[in-house]
């Protein structure tokens, strides 16, 4: 085979690969002029930079609310202190009623048992 052939060969071969290559490079090519950084994906830069903006609007929503109900909640557990600390002062302020009518009842026991009695004497004066 002659060199002549060789090189005719081979052009047209590089003809074929270039039909076949031809569309793929121009669609790269397309998608990159679109501001694709490829021409696979579906959204171009400006409306990636779009979807960006809308996520940072909600988001910024989303924190405003969440800063609204952490503030309800500090002032609900403020509220919550302070009913915790009036039960609690009334808590003890029973407690200590109730220490002192049980001293109340261990002193009239002790009366009561110091006190002279005989079993049968209290029915002996009711039938008098």
């Amino acid at each position: 085979m002659c060199w002549f052939n060789y090189i005719c060969c081979l052009s047209v071969c590089l003809c074929y690969i270039g039909v076949f290559i031809y569309p793929i490079a121009q669609n790269y090519w397309q998608g990159v002029l679109a501001g694709k950084s490829s021409g696979n994906e579906e959204k171009c830069l400006e409306d990636q930079l779009g979807d960006a903006k809308i996520a940072v609007g909600s988001a910024e929503t989303e924190l405003k609310q969440l800063k609204t109900k952490i503030s309800h909640c500090e002032k609900e557990l403020k509220e919550k202190k302070n009913q915790l600390k009036s039960k609690r002062d009334e808590a003890t302020s029973v407690e200590n009623e109730l220490k002192a009518r049980r001293k109340d009842v261990e002193n009239i026991k002790t009366g009561l048992e110091s006190l002279p009695y005989k079993e049968g004497e209290m029915e002996a004066l009711q039938k008098v």
